[in-house]
């Protein structure tokens, strides 16, 4: 094995441990982009963790990296490939960013399955484990843009990024707001990375929302190319 999947198996054998002592039981799933996003992404993207029931036990690797695509942009989410409303937010987002969907580094920040968060069970000792693989991952790739949707996540962010101030921005969705931040790059000092969250796409779909472009613009900086 090489590099990428000594890496990956130790990968799978902690979060498989951990998912074992977390008292879920609906399986559990990683990435939703290919392994080799963890040589060379630039862009990272992360949800809160998987929804639905159950994995494939026949497919050992399928809840765990993609052999390619995005599982945010064409996997089948209970519709036709790539319909599904938060798939088409996504897509949007990637398509103002002007970055190749198989090029970002796409998973789960909490790597238990559940139908719902709510649903989830020891969900402190779940934000704590995810905050533990993504700081390793994130040093890993070292990625220039780094976006989180879903409020649980950004707390446990700022921290693997050592951002210690945010600024809240209004993204044309009532009091809705997203923040950003800039962190010290990973591979270039002089040059700040930027950290950003927006709301859950799949109740705030801001991404193909004319009202939201003003403050999208100003979250995402000079990533925003749309």
């Amino acid at each position: 094995m090489n590099d990428i999947d000594d890496y990956c198996e130790s990968l799978y054998q902690r979060i498989h441990a951990a998912y074992k002592c977390s008292g879920n039981d609906d399986g559990w799933g990683i990435f939703a982009s290919p392994k080799k996003t963890l040589k060379k992404a630039k862009i990272a993207f992360l949800g809160l963790n998987p929804g639905g029931k159950g994995f494939p036990e026949s497919s050992r690797h399928h809840h765990f990296a993609r052999k390619s695509g995005n599982a945010f942009i064409d996997d089948d989410w209970g519709c036709e490939p790539g319909e599904h409303p938060l798939q088409k937010q996504v897509r949007a987002l990637f398509e103002k960013i002007k970055e190749d969907s198989e090029d970002v580094l796409t998973g789960n920040f909490v790597p238990f399955r559940s139908p719902r968060w709510k649903c989830l069970k020891e969900k402190k000792f779940a934000l704590q484990f995810g905050e533990e693989i993504w700081g390793d991952i994130l040093r890993r790739v070292k990625p220039n843009l780094v976006i989180g949707m879903a409020t649980p996540i950004f707390p446990p962010l700022c921290r693997i990024l050592n951002v210690k101030e945010t600024q809240p921005v209004l993204v044309g969705w009532g009091r809705c707001k997203g923040e950003w931040a800039h962190f010290d790059n990973f591979n270039n000092r002089k040059n700040h990375g930027l950290l950003v969250r927006i709301p859950h796409l799949s109740t705030f779909k801001i991404m193909t929302r004319k009202q939201s472009e003003a403050g999208l613009r100003t979250l995402f900086h000079n990533y925003w190319r749309g």
